[in-house]
């Protein structure tokens, strides 16, 4: 009994040395990314469970730059990795593709530069990436597209350029997609339509060429789609009224062509279209309307001056003629005068002879 007793107490305290050096190496690792003290007790601040850290939401406002630590690929068991800085630099080290149990990462607010390593495609329980707000360039590794379990993807506000991979139709269970404000070219794939499970696809601030294709219809679950601020081109398929679920359409700000079509119109899509120059809509029929009858108005500003000016110059003349006319008269009625004095005047003189 006692022997046994001896032999479980041995074990336990065996299991806990070896877990307390294991969360130690561990810890040391942690804390190059908490900026700690290598003999600082991360779990403090990390989550830690059986000997191992599971969970690090770091939020730091900090004055001196630092880096992701290679390191942290050595941390098996994390599932949770949230970063959020001010002045996070360096580069995504390609070691956290080695974290194969990891359902979360976030890297938001730094200046991390360089290209998205392939090696996150590895991470087969990711559930969300998020890498947000950073000066990563390249192009979005198509090894993204083995990540099966994958339901949020926000690569926006970045300088990454090329296309969108088609190998991105493998995500099977994506909702959210958001690469917005890179440089990313090229047209929209067609693979997009294979996102059956899509609800938010946000596409805006890019170099996106090409028409909006109809085959986006298919995206059955979609509530917002935003395609603006690109170099879009074509008509508005009127197939999108075919997405009962979709509440916002941004086409603003591209070079789209041709009229609303009434399926949009009737819908209860919310549409937002300024700012394409070629496209006819409402405001740019009224437009047309204000144009139309200030030209109009114009016009007939013009010709009533014209008569106006025309009647009254033929009114002067008629009344200078009649001036004359009656500065004639008036002389014609004198001489007839003078005349017929003379003739008194004549008969006088006769009598007065006589």
């Amino acid at each position: 009994m006692n022997i046994s007793f001896l032999l479980i107490t041995l074990i336990t305290t065996i299991k806990c040395i070896s877990s307390q050096s294991t969360i130690n190496e561990e810890c040391s690792i942690a804390n190059k990314l908490l900026q700690k003290d290598q003999t600082y007790n991360c779990c403090q601040e990390v989550t830690c469970s059986d000997g191992h850290i599971t969970k690090i939401i770091l939020h730091i406002n900090s004055i001196k730059p630092f880096s992701i630590p290679p390191e942290i690929g050595n941390l098996a068991n994390l599932k949770y990795l949230h970063i959020r800085s001010n002045n996070l630099n360096g580069s995504i080290p390609p070691e956290l593709g080695n974290l194969l149990n990891l359902e979360y990462l976030l890297i938001r607010g730094g200046n991390l530069t360089d290209s998205i390593p392939p090696e996150l495609g590895k991470l087969s329980n990711l559930e969300y990436l998020s890498i947000q707000g950073h000066n990563i360039t390249g192009s979005i590794p198509s090894s993204l597209g083995n990540l099966s379990k994958l339901k949020e993807l926000c690569l926006n506000s970045n300088e990454i350029t090329g296309d969108i991979p088609p190998e991105l139709e493998n995500l099977k269970n994506l909702e959210i997609l958001k690469l917005s404000s890179n440089k990313l070219a090229d047209s929209i794939s067609p693979e997009f339509a294979k996102l059956s499970t899509l609800k938010s696809l946000y596409l805006s601030n890019n170099e996106l060429t090409g028409v909006i294709l109809p085959e986006l219809s298919n995206l059955s679950n979609l509530e917002y789609l935003d395609l603006s601020y690109n170099n879009l081109t074509g008509s508005i398929p009127p197939e999108l009224a075919k997405l009962t679920k979709l509440k916002n359409l941004n086409l603003s700000n591209n070079n789209l062509s041709g009229s609303v079509p009434k399926e949009i119109q009737k819908s209860n899509i919310k549409l937002y279209i300024a700012n394409n120059p070629l496209l006819e809509t409402k405001s740019t029929n009224i437009k047309l309307i204000i144009i139309i009858v200030l030209n109009i108005a114009c016009l007939i500003f013009i010709v009533l001056a014209v008569l106006y000016v025309f009647f009254k110059n033929k009114r002067n003349l008629n009344y200078g003629n009649d001036e004359r006319s009656n500065i004639s008269d008036s002389a014609s009625s004198q001489q007839y005068k003078t005349n017929n004095n003379n003739a008194v005047c004549s008969d006088i003189i006769i009598k007065s002879n006589i």
